[in-house]
């Protein structure tokens, strides 16, 4: 099957012609507005501009007089639509339109029209042209060869049909033809998002320079995935209520970085483990960070790796959470400081290119050391090198101010200027060490009527509110005899509206349904759509009295109105299973350039 796209060139043709026993008047003029060429199987439609001097046109009358044969839905309009016809080579069609006034006089024009045979009619892909080359290690990635010109394409896609009584949308990949790397034999097409163990059914789509379009069905074998999870799924998801997202990833120490749809499928895994914890999706690729390497995973199955350097640091370590920043990525680390005598423990954020290259760096300790005994007060017992006093577990970069919003786990969230890194305020529990022995940060501290942040994860910005997990949780690492705060039974997710110049935050919306995860954790919105569902991954249920080990992770798509849309369970070791886990909703359509 075939899909043409119709020619834009339109040629208006001008004809006087004509007979009428009534010699004053004046006969029509016969104006056509069309195109001078087709694709083939493509729409056409020639408009009458025709138009009377000295009374109105009465009627219209259409004959085609040469070329393939055309069906159009009337011959009588002022206008004439088709379907142009499948030819074997180029071929011209005529048609003559005859028109009449009011006064019985009449005029005619021929109008010639080029089919074009497409490039797909002309350049056929067939089922050997495509040979399935597969070197990944991952049951879930694959690649096709296709013996073709590259310079007659534009576009390759591949859609991967679900099966039968899936509720999840199709994988569907849009690769340009420059993103398309060439071999020996042809271009290589990298097929990925398939089911394991599976006869899995792939429809190629093929995009010709001149619009044109073909399609081949070829099917993939695949393996069974040796899963190092699992999981059972306690709520399936329904049409009625479907998410509008149909892929998420989680972000697991035991099977790195991988993807699922929301009918419990494992969809895609990497071709080597790597800790996916510190990982965000961006493009066509996972970017991962493990002490101080930064791998690009590509879902075509590439890895690149770059080293992060910044001057100054050695022995770097990433941690937790990275997010997109101002020009780069945001990544937590542990280092060792010139100068500094103690290791710095999760209390610096850079932001890297993405060949590692440092372009920003925030010391939160020298920060909070200077802002502190700037007003005279000794930050000793607060900011304590070699201790995990801080505990950044998120940061993300705020484009409408140009700040940076960063999570401590062990005292609040802080927002601070990107350039200058001043502070511009806290939120956070008041009853933790921070708020009740420094004066000077009560001076920053947010004001709130709702429940402020304890223990929290998971930074995000929904239209300029902050949305974060809660978990509900004292302080672990303050020192002795200071006060910890306060302790929730249950990890609320909330999103707060936040009033810089009157310093106050307010709770706009909130989901908890009395689930209590203590560490990790998260929620996100699907921000690929506007007004998108929500993923929710309880990280460490029942984790608590403190000392027993957690023993499931719960991973919720839920809606803005609280809806419960499915839910996953997987037992766990503390966070191993799944640390975070974010939606994709764009792989029912990526574009790949």
């Amino acid at each position: 099957m075939k899909i043409l796209k119709i020619s834009t060139l339109f040629l208006i043709i001008f004809i006087i012609g004509g007979c009428s026993s009534e010699e004053s008047n004046i006969p029509p003029t016969v104006f056509v507005q069309g195109p001078t060429e087709v694709l083939e199987r493509t729409p056409v439609e020639l408009t009458s501009m025709s138009e009377d001097a000295d009374g109105s046109i009465s009627s219209y009358q259409w004959t085609q007089i040469l070329g393939p044969e055309v069906n159009p839905s009337s011959f009588t309009n002022s206008y004439l639509n088709f379907i142009a016809p499948g030819v074997e080579s180029d071929a011209v069609i005529i048609f003559r339109l005859l028109v009449k006034d009011n006064q019985g006089k009449s005029a005619s024009a021929d109008i010639s029209i080029i089919i074009k045979q497409s490039l797909a009619d002309s350049n056929p892909i067939f089922d050997y042209h495509i040979t399935e080359e597969d070197s990944q290690a991952s049951v879930f990635i694959s690649s096709l060869n296709l013996e073709a010109n590259k310079d007659l394409l534009t576009h390759i896609s591949f859609k991967i049909q679900p099966k039968e009584g899936s509720i999840a949308d199709p994988i569907y990949v849009r690769n340009s033809i420059e993103s398309l790397s060439e071999t020996n034999k042809g271009i290589n097409i990298p097929i990925f998002g398939m089911y394991s163990d599976y006869i899995n059914t792939v429809q190629l789509e093929f995009l010709f320079i001149d619009g044109s379009r073909t399609f081949l069905i070829k099917e993939i074998v695949t393996k069974p995935y040796e899963n190092p999870l699992t999981y059972k799924i306690n709520t399936p998801v329904n049409n009625s209520l479907k998410p509008s997202y149909s892929y998420f990833y989680l972000k697991s120490m035991t099977a790195g970085v991988y993807i699922m749809d929301i009918d419990g499928n494992v969809r895609w895994a990497a071709n080597e483990v790597i800790n996916g914890i510190s990982s965000v999706f961006v493009d066509d690729a996972f970017r991962v960070f493990n002490d101080n390497k930064h791998y690009e995973l590509k879902l075509s199955g590439q890895v690149n790796s770059y080293d992060i350097t910044v001057p100054g640091l050695s022995n770097i370590e990433a941690h937790h959470d990275v997010d997109i920043g101002k020009s780069g990525f945001l990544v937590e680390i542990d280092a060792d400081k010139a100068n500094r005598s103690d290791r710095i423990i999760e209390s610096i954020l850079i932001e890297v290119d993405s060949n590692g290259n440092t372009i920003n760096e925030w010391d939160f300790g020298t920060i909070f050391k200077e802002y502190i005994e700037g007003e005279g007060y000794d930050s000793s017992n607060f900011v304590r090198d070699g201790y995990d006093w801080f505990h950044m577990n998120s940061a993300i970069y705020d484009f409408s101010d140009d700040t940076i919003i960063a999570s401590s786990r062990e005292n609040f969230v802080v927002k601070i200027d990107y350039e200058s890194k001043n502070i511009i305020w806290l939120l956070g529990d008041e009853t933790k060490h921070w708020y009740v022995n420094y004066p000077p940060l009560r001076e920053l501290s947010i004001s709130s009527l709702d429940l402020k942040p304890m223990g929290q994860h998971a930074l995000s910005l929904i239209n300029g509110d902050l949305l974060l997990f809660n978990n509900g949780q004292f302080s672990f690492n303050n020192p002795e005899g200071v006060p910890k705060g306060q302790v929730l039974s249950s990890s609320p997710s909330s999103r707060y509206k936040i009033n810089t110049t009157s310093m106050e935050a307010e709770v706009i919306w909130e989901y908890d349904p009395l689930i209590y995860s203590d560490i990790c954790s998260s929620i996100f919105i699907d921000d690929s759509i506007e007004n998108g569902d929500y993923l929710v991954n309880y990280s460490a249920v029942d984790r608590l009295p403190r000392g027993e080990k957690p023993v499931r992770t719960l991973i919720r798509g839920i809606n803005e109105n609280k809806d419960l849309l499915f839910e996953f369970e997987f037992p766990t070791i503390f966070c191993r299973t799944s640390w975070q886990s974010r939606p994709i909703g764009e792989l029912s359509s990526l574009d790949i350039e």
